[in-house]
This record gives structure tokens, sequence and C-alpha cells, in this order.
């Protein structure tokens, strides 16, 4: 039988899961617990792990429900130029970018890094927004959300420049904070 239920387990346990029982996506897998476990399987492999008791934190009040900017760009377009301006950041500092919104619509990537130089690339694609927009934003979590989605075009929704957007995807919202810039 099928029924709805919510368990948190640890991060760990997602990627055993993906790496062992996500495999193929025409095979089900069984899923059972108790008040301090859970286990899934396919009948061939069983994991096991232990729930999290803590409370996971409420996404939803964190995702807007009117957004006033967005832009439709190829999946892997968008991809190939974050992981191009990632060759600009050193070991020891994280790879930021600003996205920039032009009144002309275009749509502008760029990346910059004190002891190496900076990066720059339009991006073709289609936007909605009223009026300039520019956002920061950690490069490498963006690339990992369009690493999972499968469709070629994806949809990014922004509210404003240090507020939470969002990568739509058919099958999951993707979550991203910006980062605060001087």
């Amino acid at each position: 039988s099928s029924f709805d239920f919510n368990i948190t387990i640890p991060q760990v346990t997602v990627s055993a899961l993906q790496s062992t029982l996500l495999t193929n996506e025409d095979e089900s897998i069984t899923v059972s617990t108790d008040e301090k476990r859970a286990f899934f399987s396919n009948g061939d492999i069983t994991v096991g792990t232990r729930l999290l008791n803590e409370p996971y934190p409420d996404v939803a009040r964190l995702i807007p429900a009117v957004f006033e900017n967005s832009i439709t760009v190829s999946r892997k377009e968008f991809q190939d130029v974050l992981e191009r301006s990632m060759f600009l950041k050193s070991k020891d500092e994280a790879a930021v970018i600003h996205l920039m919104f032009s009144e002309k619509g275009g749509i502008k990537v760029s990346s910059d890094s004190k002891e190496i130089g900076s990066f720059e690339e339009d991006l073709e694609g289609t936007t909605e927004y009223p009026d300039i927009f520019s956002i920061f934003f950690a490069s490498s979590y963006m690339v990992d959300a369009l690493k999972h989605i499968r469709k070629e075009t994806v949809t990014v929704r922004f509210t404003g420049e240090l507020k939470p957007f969002v990568i739509e995807d058919d099958e999951v919202i993707h979550l991203m904070l910006p980062i605060r810039r001087y």
C-alpha cells in the first residue's frame, strides 16, 4: 500500500541511496520505519539509517509566493558559463558570481578574483524583470543544482537582490541563497 509520510534522514544516507538503490528508475523501493530508524529496500539491497529528531527547517517559508524577476536559459549553457567562471577562484576563496540584468534584456555573468583576474560573459535567454537587477551567489551551489536538472532549459525566479531565489524544475524546487557583496 502507498501513503504519504514525512521523515528526516541524514544527508549521507541520501547519498548512499542515490548510489545504490536509486540507480534504476523503474525499480520500486520499499520504505519501512519505526520510531528511531528507517529502512529502504529494493529486494536485493537494504539500507538502514537513524531518523533525525530535529525538525527540518520550514523551507516553504523561504520560498516566495510572488517573483518579480525571472530568466529562462539553456541549462547546459548556464552551467558551462558558471563552470568557466569558477576557474578564477583561488584555492582559498569561493567562486562568487555576479548575475546582472540590463535594461535591454541582456544577462551578464561575471566573477573576479583579487589574485587571478576577472571573468565576464553574456548569456543568451529570455528575461522578465521590471528594471535593472543584479544578484551575487556561490557558483558551486548553482552548478550542483543544474547538474541534477534533466530539462534543456531552466527558469530562475528572483524577488530581490538579497532574497532567496529558486531554480524551477519539474521534479523539485532548488532554493538558492544570495551573497551580500560590498
